[in-house]
């Protein structure tokens, strides 16, 4: 999560300097070689869309074989770094793109403040697709709950089974783009239930909880001694 923080707040930081910089060419305009820009961008734009093209696949390649390990298919767990790789790539092919048709423009009609017009465009299109990951990155750099379940749904879940009389305790994060951690006290009300009977009920809240997203599950079961009669909810 950290390099993908510092990867994408590079980028963002990139992005905003591309548009100062491209407002500024607005009042000083610089005569530019049109042939060499279309053929020096082909080239870039080849070569970075390849790029940005493998890296796309990439991750989606690792969503699936998360999905396909945890038997959930709603939930995003593409990597963080390969991501902002990706968003890197895609910028430079955007780039590159821009710097094509720009030249095309100043070949044919001399129009030069087309190539700030189109980097504005591209950037700002950058910086709308890359905040997502910004956000993300740096809340759970924060250890700030980033899991999109309810508590309402996630109460459900935990004290569906009768014998559950509350939880406490509960603790959710989030430490990389792949993993969603919980752990939680549940109080049972029959002292005498064997550790097998135990098992049995942390068991099926184990596989509600996978179904949701969450893949390092931790529950300890207490007697209702420890029953606070409400639920302490920290995510």
């Amino acid at each position: 999560m950290m390099a993908a923080f510092v990867n994408t707040l590079f980028l963002f930081i990139t992005m905003l300097y591309m548009i100062y910089e491209a407002i500024n060419r607005f009042y000083n305009p610089e005569i530019i070689e049109p042939i060499y820009m279309i053929i020096v961008g082909l080239i870039a734009v080849i070569a970075n869309g390849v790029s940005a093209y493998i890296l796309n696949n990439m991750g989606v390649a690792t969503c699936s074989h998360n999905h396909s390990d945890h038997g959930h298919h709603h939930h995003d767990h593409e990597d963080a770094n390969i991501k902002s790789a990706y968003l890197h790539m895609l910028l430079d092919a955007l780039i590159s793109v821009g710097v094509v048709i720009a030249g095309i423009f100043i070949y044919y009609f001399k129009i030069y403040y087309i190539d700030s017009i189109l980097t504005i465009v591209f950037s700002l299109y950058i910086l709308k697709h890359s905040y997502p990951l910004l956000k993300k990155s740096f809340l759970s750099l924060m250890d700030i709950n980033i899991v999109e379940i309810d508590e309402k749904t996630l109460c459900e879940l935990i004290i569906s089974d009768e014998r559950v009389l509350e939880y406490h305790d509960l603790h959710i994060s989030k430490p990389n783009s792949k993993y969603n951690f919980i752990s939680f006290h549940i109080v049972l009300n029959d002292e005498k239930l064997s550790l097998v009977e135990c098992e049995s009920i942390t068991d099926i809240i184990r596989k509600k909880l996978k179904h949701n997203g969450f893949n390092h599950i931790l529950i300890q079961v207490d007697t209702d001694k420890n029953l606070k009669n409400h639920t302490n909810c920290s995510i």
